[in-house]
């Protein structure tokens, strides 16, 4: 057999429009790319009524959510089942297992009732034996970035590196449009959600410091904090409020550009990241997550503690280097992209990975 099932989390609305983030992404590619490969491929996801779709060359089934709580989606074989998340649980699923974690996202505070205010290191202790334990749910983990598997190997030793796979997240890389290069600093994006996690109140405080007719300040997208940052931009020209289609997204880069990720927690291979460097934008980012799986300082970008005070002395720092020295980060970090994550090199891994699993599982039961 080849066949592949992938258990996706919700993947479209009610009025059955596409949902778009990085998970949903990360499905529709890997499904594509699995099926380039020869594989079949069948995706399962949790929908307010059933339905069933071909794209491209998968087979796509929408499971009403009682159903898929129920365990009632499916039951028949298959070579080897691909879980979205590592946090989703499907029922009743038959054959091999291989995870996918996309990134720590227990280090963001979260809010209790009462209660459990009271007793803050029981409910981190409880977090953290949780989460490290998620690598057993399963025959195989992918793991977007390093940060999981240290994780777990400090808080729950000791790790069996051999049930996990490095694949990190990857960028459609046009061949077409290598980034240009001599080009000045002049305007500083955060294309990110305006909540607090992804830093926004580091971008409105250096906003409010920068923000001049020589530096502009665009906010590209939406979030709760919108309504700060519009209050800001009706007092300062120089500060720009917008979306983008997200087919358009890389519009947002170029090389006269910073792209600021100031992300306070909750961060895996920062695709934001990966899109910059194909368009010659200078990354200046805070070190949490995978960022440090991308970023070397000084090298293909800049890395900064995620605090105002900080994140202020760094693009002071950016701003006032030659444009020899831009260039030297920018080269850099397009050599990077397209060495480590690229959809090619990615999508190669995952096909490579599948392959070993089920010819493991073969062997196991011709034996």
């Amino acid at each position: 057999m080849n066949n592949i099932r992938i258990w996706a989390p919700k993947l479209m609305n009610s009025e059955g429009d596409r949902l778009v983030g990085g998970i949903q992404t990360y499905i529709w590619d890997l499904s594509n790319g699995l099926a380039d490969n020869n594989y079949e491929v069948e995706v399962y996801f949790p929908a307010e009524e059933n339905l069933e779709f071909m794209h491209n060359k998968s087979k796509f089934y929408g499971v009403k959510v009682k159903d898929w709580k129920a365990g009632k989606s499916v039951t028949s074989n298959i070579a080897l089942n691909i879980i979205g998340t590592s946090t989703l649980i499907p029922n009743n699923i038959i054959g091999p297992c291989v995870g996918i974690q996309h990134g720590i996202l227990w280090d963001r505070p979260v809010q209790y009732n009462r209660l459990w205010n009271i007793f803050p290191l029981l409910r981190n202790s409880i977090r953290v034996n949780k989460y490290s334990k998620l690598v057993n749910r399963f025959d195989h983990l992918v793991c977007v970035d390093l940060a999981y598997p240290q994780f777990v190997a400090s808080t729950n030793p000791p790790l069996n590196w051999n049930t996990l796979t490095y694949i990190p997240n990857y960028a459609h890389i046009d061949d077409q449009v290598v980034p240009s290069l001599g080009g000045g600093l002049n305007k500083v994006i955060f294309p990110r959600r305006f909540v607090e996690h992804r830093g926004v109140r580091i971008a409105i405080h250096l906003a409010e410091k920068f923000a001049s007719d020589s530096l502009e300040f665009h906010f590209i997208g939406e979030g709760p904090e919108e309504k700060l940052i519009n209050n800001l931009a009706n007092n300062n020209k120089n500060i720009k409020v917008y979306k983008l289609p997200y087919e358009n997204r890389l519009e947002a880069y170029d090389a006269n550009t910073i792209t600021l990720i100031p992300s306070l927690s909750t961060e895996g291979t920062s695709l934001v990241c990966l899109e910059a460097w194909s368009r010659g934008s200078i990354v200046l980012s805070s070190p949490v997550g995978g960022l440090s799986n991308l970023i070397l300082n000084n090298v293909n970008g800049k890395l900064s503690k995620p605090t105002e005070e900080e994140f202020e002395i760094n693009l002071n720092k950016l701003l006032t280097k030659s444009t020899n020295e831009l260039d030297l980060i920018r080269k850099n970090a397009y050599y990077g992209l397209t060495q480590g994550f690229s959809y090619n090199n990615w999508i190669y891994q995952w096909v490579e990975l599948c392959n070993n699993i089920i010819q493991k599982e073969c062997h196991k039961r011709n034996v």
